[in-house]
């Protein structure tokens, strides 16, 4: 099992990966546009796959990294 929190303080907004590393999957929520490489790159170090995406609200502060996160994994939203 992993759980990742991260925080982009600038804006205080959380986001997080999580997953199992022994069923090869991970999933992000709330993702922040500028914090898109962290997840990948975290996906990559742990050699596992992001296989999916969520928003828990609307982004009202700040872009969502939901859609880059698709484009580059093909995870589920």
């Amino acid at each position: 099992m992993i759980f990742r929190p991260y925080l982009y303080e600038p804006t205080a907004c959380a986001s997080y990966l999580f997953g199992c590393l022994s069923k090869s999957a991970l999933a992000v929520v709330d993702p922040h546009i500028e914090l898109v490489d962290v997840y990948l790159a975290e996906a990559e170090r742990v050699g596992a796959p992001i296989v999916a995406v969520f928003e828990t609200h609307v982004q009202a502060d700040h872009l969502s990294g939901l859609p880059a996160l698709v484009d580059a994994t093909g995870a589920t939203a």
